[in-house]
């Protein structure tokens, strides 16, 4: 799946403001283009033939678009506000070796603590009453839910997630994101500078409720960088204007 970055003040740009309709629209649906096929703003002059041409002079002039070659149009500074497709491709190729990592410590930690048991003989019943055998409990942790809350604890070994952490992992998990995915998040979430104290308020923000609010966080905190790169100021303060939405909205939810 991917995606792009629309700041919120996209729809008050002076460039924004005095396009009429049909041509927000087409600038938008290109946008989205861009982002669906990583194509670092350039965009095949056929995708913008189902557009009228006043439409396209309209975006033209507004300095939106720019006619860079015969057969493409270039959104302009696109990759001032958005990841190229080498950074995308990038992430994706993180996220994949993330994952493999994450399957082979699981593997490991299920076999250190759970080893396979050496089968006991069983007694064999008395003429006179038969003897049941009882049955093994399961092993605690044997489920995802319970492996992405086992590998929050490897943060915060005093945490005690509740029900209603263990209801947004379930939630995320019928999303279609898998285990691995969910505790690649947790990985960048506590990788990510900002929700990491460096932020306006100096706070930290590693709680499950933020990380798994919906399938945008989750994404969103997937594809924080593994190599140390640090994102531009343009993508951080995106990042800080969400998050200090979100912590203004559940204060007045907790006050309401």
């Amino acid at each position: 799946m991917a995606y792009g970055l629309l700041d919120d003040g996209f729809a008050e740009h002076p460039k924004i403001v005095g396009l009429s309709d049909a041509a927000f629209r087409a600038h938008v649906e290109v946008l989205c283009f861009c982002f669906r096929t990583l194509s670092d703003g350039r965009v095949p002059v056929r995708v913008t033939e189902r557009y009228r041409p006043t439409v396209v002079g309209e975006l033209i002039t507004a300095g939106l678009w720019e006619r860079n070659e015969q057969t493409h149009y270039c959104i302009h500074d696109y990759l001032d506000h958005n990841p190229s497709r080498e950074e995308v491709l990038q992430r994706r190729s993180d996220a994949k070796k993330r994952k493999e990592r994450w399957r082979e410590r699981v593997t490991e930690r299920v076999t250190d603590t759970h080893p396979t048991p050496t089968p006991t003989p069983t007694p064999k019943p008395t003429p006179k009453k038969e003897v049941p055998v009882p049955s093994e409990p399961r092993p605690a942790g044997a489920g995802p839910t319970d492996a992405v809350l086992a590998h929050y604890r490897s943060f915060h070994p005093r945490a005690r997630p509740g029900d209603k952490e263990r209801r947004l992992i379930q939630a995320r998990l019928k999303d279609g994101w898998s285990a691995e995915d969910l505790c690649g998040a947790i990985d960048g979430n506590h990788r990510d500078p900002h929700c990491c104290g460096q932020n306006d308020r100096g706070t930290v923000y590693h709680d499950l409720g933020l990380i798994f609010r919906d399938s945008s966080h989750v994404q969103r905190y997937l594809d924080v960088p593994t190599n140390g790169h640090v994102p531009s100021e343009r993508l951080q303060k995106a990042a800080r204007v969400g998050d200090n939405w979100l912590a203004m909205k559940e204060s007045k939810d907790e006050k309401a």
